[in-house]
């Protein structure tokens, strides 16, 4: 059984539980699941009672397979009897130098849309990205059939502007209780930010593309509630 150690870039809230994808040592992609159902629980985040699967924490999974999904390559199915276990933790300068090597900007700014970056991602059999934004332009929430009011980002990628939905846990926890404007004002104080970019699974027939990771330089401040997500 091999053992990856993933830098986490991304832990963001889905309905039926928490999502997790990050880099390896070789800079790919890999968004660690748990079959069947693929996100984790808050207990699966823990190693001896605390919370490591959490943005720029290097962690070891004990890794069964990779699954081979479309769009999602990059899904690799871990083994739960083991808990995560803490290797690093990353610096601000340490961050920098990983996200200068992972930035793609050019590429998202030629997908000119949402759409454009769903159909360049899916063509290219993947379903992550990271990317340095020149400018988030709004923080707001949006409304569903369902009563729900999820966040939403605003911003601009080069000359390309995009607007998608934000699952990032910590974004979500700075925000609560209406305070996304305030939040913004802290965000683009920043000397530089990036977003990860992620796709959906299958959903009335289309891959959507969300910001899964809200990543200022210096990083966020604030904690995580996991029992109140």
């Amino acid at each position: 059984m091999d053992v990856s150690r993933v830098t986490i870039l991304a832990v963001t809230k889905m309905h039926d539980g928490i999502c997790v994808a990050g880099v390896d040592r070789a800079r790919a992609w890999v968004r660690p699941v748990r079959v069947p159902g693929y996100n984790f629980s808050k207990d699966a985040l823990l190693e001896r009672g605390r919370v490591v699967v959490e943005p720029y924490n290097e962690v070891e999974f004990r890794m069964r397979n990779r699954l081979f999904n479309s769009p999602q390559s990059e899904d690799h199915e871990i083994d739960p009897s083991y808990e995560p276990h803490l290797v690093d933790k990353l610096n601000d300068g340490q961050l920098t130098t990983l996200m200068t090597k992972l930035d793609e900007h050019d590429s998202v700014e030629g997908q000119r849309s949402r759409d454009g970056l769903m159909d360049w991602l899916t063509g290219l059999n993947r379903s992550l990205v990271l990317t340095r934004v020149d400018m988030v332009l709004s923080a707001y929430r949006g409304s569903t059939d369902y009563g729900r009011r999820p966040r939403r980002l605003s911003f601009r990628v080069g000359n390309s502007h995009f607007d998608m939905s934000c699952t990032d846990l910590r974004w979500r926890s700075i925000t609560r209780g209406d305070r996304d404007v305030e939040a913004l004002t802290a965000l683009n104080s920043a000397r530089v930010i990036y977003f990860a970019l992620g796709l959906t699974r299958l959903f009335q027939g289309r891959y959507w593309p969300m910001v899964v990771g809200v990543h200022p330089i210096p990083r966020l401040a604030g904690e995580v509630d996991y029992d109140r997500l």
